[in-house]
């Protein structure tokens, strides 16, 4: 019995030093910081690189008004890669808008996409006749000789009311591919494999009719940029 009761003691006294020690570890390591500044440990650092979006490379920047509307346009290229904790496959070009109404009527934007896509973020990318590339949010037309739908395809809208500003941001995967709400009514044009005249367009119209009324949209274009 007393070797036993010698063995308890020791261990004891054992677990008493282990806490002392314990403590001191702990108070050397905090003895520089302030009593209000709690001390937690860093996390591992990840293996894919973060990139903030603001160091990303600016493409164009460009402003204007068209009557009672001041907008500003900003284009950015993203390079793939970790963003702000999200994972990106491909490169994307990043358009942030800013539309402000300064007068006293109503308008509305052409910025929610078509009908016949969930996506209301989505940026229509159209080549045109002279060689340039136009990307847009705006409202297409159906041309004709289209196939016949359950449905017609219809542009959705936002709205700028009188003394408001809207701001927005959309995202295009690079290389552009077209894309408009009816590609299946004829077979596509061909892209340009390579231009300096690409712009961005943002379709907007004055509110007032019973419905849109896209032979009365107009549009706020940006500056033509490339992309290299």
């Amino acid at each position: 019995m007393k070797v036993l009761g010698i063995i308890i003691f020791l261990f004891a006294a054992l677990l008493i030093e282990c806490g002392k020690s314990e403590s001191n570890a702990r108070a050397n390591t905090n003895e520089n910081v302030p009593d209000n500044v709690s001390v937690k440990s860093e996390p591992a650092a990840s293996n894919t690189p973060v990139t903030n979006l603001k160091n990303m490379d600016e493409v164009f920047r460009s402003a204007g008004k068209k009557g009672e509307i001041e907008f500003q346009l900003v284009g950015k290229r993203q390079n793939k890669g970790k963003y702000d904790g999200i994972n990106y496959p491909n490169d994307n070009l990043i358009i942030e808008y800013t539309v402000k109404n300064t007068g006293a009527k109503d308008f509305i934007l052409y910025n929610q996409g078509h009908s016949d896509s969930p996506n209301r973020q989505i940026v229509y990318v159209e080549p045109q006749p002279d060689g340039s590339i136009e990307l847009a949010q705006k409202a297409f037309a159906e041309p004709k000789n289209c196939p016949l739908r359950d449905a017609p395809i219809t542009p959705r809208t936002g709205s700028l009311k009188a003394g408001e500003t809207v701001s927005g941001k959309v995202f295009i995967e690079l290389p552009l591919k077209q894309k408009t709400p009816f590609d299946d009514c004829a077979p596509p044009a061909e892209m340009p494999p390579k231009t300096n005249k690409i712009k961005f367009c943002l379709g907007i119209q004055e509110a007032g009719d019973s419905k849109p009324n896209i032979g009365k949209q107009e549009f706020l274009c940006s500056d033509s940029f490339e992309l290299k």
